[in-house]
């Protein structure tokens, strides 16, 4: 169940590993995500004046997305812990039973619309180990890349919200990549 206790006592985070990063969801429609599609599908997007920057917003992650694991096979390990997760709790625990021959992976965690207060984190945690990304406090998506985490690290781990504010009903994911 969700927020439930953390087994043993709670370890100090660390800093995640370089290459890391966190912020929010892109409002314009880069270029980059534009080449991604058919030339119908861009036109009729480019056309469109009045998208809103929630819609341009789903476009972007979901062209990242894309891009991001062309190539890669990738575990969609979760669509619901983080739902509505408390600040200060806990996900249920999260397994990846096999990454292959890949010593490191990429974490990438997708947050509904919210707005952090104080000074805010997503916590990678297990019970020796944990990886810590800064949250932007502005009002928006959040997409959190969590690189070069030991393989071994996601074959038992949480994720802790210290956000300062429950996470929302929807809209989050997290996607293990081997690298």
């Amino acid at each position: 169940m969700p927020g439930a206790p953390f087994p043993g006592e709670q370890p100090e985070p660390d800093p995640a590993p370089d290459g890391s990063s966190g912020g929010d969801a892109d409002y314009v429609i880069t270029a980059g995500n534009l080449a991604l599609l058919a030339n119908g599908t861009k036109s009729s997007l480019l056309a469109v004046s009045n998208l809103g920057s929630a819609i341009t917003s789903r476009i972007n992650s979901t062209l990242d997305l894309i891009e991001a694991l062309t190539g890669f096979e990738t575990f969609v390990i979760d669509a619901s812990s983080l739902n509505d997760l408390v600040n200060t709790q806990l996900s249920d625990e999260l397994v990846v039973s096999n990454v292959g021959d890949s010593d490191f992976v990429r974490v990438v965690i997708l947050l509904g619309e919210i707005t952090p207060t104080g000074a805010p984190t997503i916590v990678l945690t297990n019970d020796t180990v944990g990886y810590e990304l800064s949250v932007l406090t502005t009002t928006s998506e959040k997409r959190l890349v969590f690189d070069n985490i030991p393989s071994s690290f996601v074959s038992s781990f949480y994720v802790q919200n210290n956000t300062g504010v429950t996470l929302a009903s929807w809209g989050n994911s997290i996607i293990v990549i081997p690298l």
